[in-house]
């Protein structure tokens, strides 16, 4: 009996790492290309992700699927800049999307 349950842990931890996920990660810039700082990036997943891109980049990891990412720079309690990128996850990986 022990050993069926070894061999069951050992299954689920061999086929545990290949769920479909992916990262999208990327750097926010502004309109003369500089990295903008402490901007708020928000992606639909469910439920919703959202980071603080302190140092100009962001990273989120996700299922397949098809998402929206959305970046603001708030100055007080003001958007003072915004935008919006759809992407879609389709396998296992790496996706870079800057903003």
């Amino acid at each position: 009996m022990g050993g069926k349950v070894l061999l069951f842990l050992a299954l689920f931890l061999l086929f545990a790492g290949t769920v479909n996920s992916a990262t999208i990660y990327g750097t926010i810039y502004d309109l003369s290309l500089k990295k903008v700082q402490n901007a708020r990036v928000e992606i639909n997943t469910s439920p919703k992700q959202a980071v603080v891109a302190s140092n100009g980049t962001y990273s989120f990891i996700v299922p397949n699927g098809k998402y929206s990412l959305k970046a603001f720079v708030m100055q007080k309690k003001d958007i003072v800049s915004f935008v919006e990128e759809n992407i879609t996850v389709s396998q296992n990986g790496n996706y870079v999307l800057d903003l």
